[in-house]
């Protein structure tokens, strides 16, 4: 993505997320003379103020050309300025601009987020170095390690109920499994196991 970006025309570089390391990106495209907006479409589902704080790099609303704020909770949260534009998943399915033209068919999709479990770092410690790296936690603080933990532990219980949800799913559907793509097959291949 950045290696002509020197010399590619000026373009507007929207990144849906703000952490550290989107951060980094932003000012290597600005450097590169293009515009940065940032809709921090990860905030939709962050609800508590603390976890907003610290999943959103504090330099990123300065570094990006333009920041869009979800709702006033998302503002005041970061203390930012900047326009609140709502969430592009939540209005194109309230505007009723999307409709289903016709069935896929007898299908349930399973779309699973297993970031710190079913880690393509190798360990719980290694992803957890990652998510710190990049902003979503903080480990040097007692908040922010409960949060690790609290993190860690829905994840167990959440892959534990998607094992016990699969056979009280119609026998009439199937079942489609994805993982995040940045995640290994491991989860996926044991609730794809779970369905015989």
């Amino acid at each position: 993505m950045f290696a002509n970006i020197e010399t590619a025309p000026k373009w507007v570089f929207v990144f849906k997320t703000a952490n550290k390391i989107q951060t980094q990106y932003f000012r290597r495209v600005r450097e590169a003379g293009h515009v940065v907006v940032s809709d921090d479409e990860k905030a939709l589902s962050v609800a508590a103020p603390y976890v907003l704080r610290i999943v959103v790099d504090p330099e990123a609303m300065a570094v990006a050309n333009l920041f869009m704020f979800q709702n006033e909770e998302h503002r005041n949260a970061l203390g930012g300025s900047g326009p609140t534009v709502g969430s592009a998943r939540v209005e194109l399915l309230r505007s009723g601009l999307y409709k289903r033209e016709k069935s896929a068919g007898r299908y349930i999709l399973l779309n699973t987020n297993f970031t710190l479990s079913n880690r393509m770092w190798g360990s719980t410690e290694n992803a957890l170095r990652a998510a710190a790296q990049g902003g979503a936690i903080e480990m040097a603080s007692v908040e922010g390690r409960a949060y690790a933990q609290s993190w860690i532990d829905s994840e167990k219980v959440n892959y534990e109920a998607t094992l016990d949800l699969i056979p009280l799913l119609p026998k009439t559907h199937k079942i489609v499994v994805r993982p995040h793509p940045v995640k290994t097959r491991r989860h996926g291949n044991a609730i794809a196991g779970s369905q015989s």
